[in-house]
């Protein structure tokens, strides 16, 4: 309707002044929309970053609090001493298990020799 308004008054000057201001006006709101969404995403990703970067420091904190204080170390004690026991009643099951079985062969081999005499 508009083009063809300004076509009747001013035909050349009219339709390329016209299309110019149509095709820009296309790329400004089309690059509007993109550069919208790309400061979204942008903004977002600062966020994200910066929540990553406030838990990690928030755990370190609590870890080193936990380090430090006396319940702390005493867990730790107490952690290492339960492992320390573990290690040594496996060891001690397989020193177990180990003279078992040379009692069960020697057994075997009394057995397999009485019956020959």
């Amino acid at each position: 309707d508009t083009f063809y308004q300004l076509r009747e008054v001013y035909p050349t000057s009219g339709s390329v002044f016209f299309t110019l201001y149509m095709m820009v006006f296309f790329y400004v709101l089309l690059n509007l929309s993109k550069a919208v969404v790309l400061a979204s995403y942008d903004d977002s990703s600062e966020a994200y970053v910066h929540q990553k970067e406030v838990d990690r420091r928030t755990k370190q904190a609590a870890e080193s609090e936990a380090a430090n204080d006396m319940l702390g170390r005493l867990l730790k004690q107490i952690k290492k001493y339960i492992k320390k026991l573990q290690h040594e009643q496996r060891s001690e099951s397989r020193e177990v298990v180990k003279a078992v079985t040379e009692t069960k062969y020697v057994v075997s081999s009394i057995c397999l020799f009485g019956s020959f005499l």
